[in-house]
């Protein structure tokens, strides 16, 4: 039986700008994934999230945008792998409570 130690660090900074947030995170050890870095802007009617995941010369990076209000929004993400080079994981959609618009979620994986 051994022990399992995990040390996890992380630090955030809000208000860059209005709506604009940054983070920093790590866990030791963790030597698939060196880290995380977020950077997230939230406005009253749009977010766009970016993160960094693997802070190293191939990092994954993720990226969301959702723009809308109560009654209708659209939004989308995707993953790219910057050592295979491959844009995977797209996903598409759109709310609404409004009769004559339909539903649709479009997923790429």
């Amino acid at each position: 039986m051994g022990i399992f130690y995990k040390i996890t660090a992380e630090t955030t900074y809000e208000d860059l700008a209005p709506g604009l947030k940054f983070s920093l995170s790590t866990a030791i050890p963790d030597g698939s994934q060196l880290g995380k870095a977020e950077l997230v802007y939230r406005r009253e009617a749009a977010a766009v999230t970016t993160t960094v995941k693997g802070l190293k010369t191939t990092p994954i990076l993720e990226c969301s945008a959702n723009l809308g209000s109560e009654k209708f929004s659209v939004g989308g993400s995707a993953v790219y792998d910057t050592q295979t080079n491959v844009l995977s994981n797209m996903v598409a959609g759109e709310y609404d409570t409004l009769a004559y618009l339909i539903f649709f979620n479009l997923s790429v994986y």
